[in-house]
């Protein structure tokens, strides 16, 4: 049998290279994703997105204070800073009386500003692709105009930036 140096090192390096295949980090493209958590506020479920928070923490006792702002709760300390808290349920129903919740999200715009939710039901990983625009009669006053279906159910994707614009609008501010 006569050996050929270059194709036994030629199956050497292809052996190599396949092997090498398996000790590399897999690199998954996450541009076509979307980070999302699942939450419940005043019985109803919504998405927001990972990006719009800074921190998810358990709710604190929250001073009242006389002022008549929608979804206004009152002032909380998080992290040894002082934030508005307002309760994201009734800023998207327009229904109910604001009350303190279980879980405040701490708003990544504005770290001064924290949303009180029920529950976090989870998180979520979708293909941008999943994610469909909302009829407007679902689109909870205007802060959630894109809807993803996390196992049969439709979650409205709140967009918490637009809800803190609002609520700067309603205080006089930009």
């Amino acid at each position: 049998m006569i050996r050929d140096d270059s194709v036994v090192e030629r199956l050497a390096r292809m052996r190599k290279d396949f092997d090498d295949r398996f000790t590399r980090p897999i690199v998954v493209d996450s541009s076509d994703r979307l980070e999302l958590i699942a939450v419940r506020a005043q019985q109803e479920r919504y998405a927001i997105a990972v990006s719009q928070i800074s921190a998810v923490l358990p709710s604190q006792p929250v001073a009242h204070v006389p002022v008549s702002l929608p979804g206004f709760v009152g002032l909380g300390a998080v992290q040894g800073r002082l934030v508005a808290v307002y309760d994201l349920g009734v800023l998207l129903a327009r229904k109910g009386a604001p009350t303190p919740r279980r879980w405040l999200l701490i708003c990544r715009a504005d770290p001064e500003v924290a949303f009180g939710i029920d529950d976090v039901d989870g998180y979520l990983r979708v293909a941008k692709r999943s994610i469909v625009v909302a009829p407007p009669s679902a689109t909870s006053e205007g802060h959630a105009g894109k809807i993803v279906e996390d196992g049969g159910v439709a979650r409205p994707i709140v967009d918490l930036e637009s809800a803190l614009a609002e609520l700067r609008r309603n205080l006089g501010g930009t």
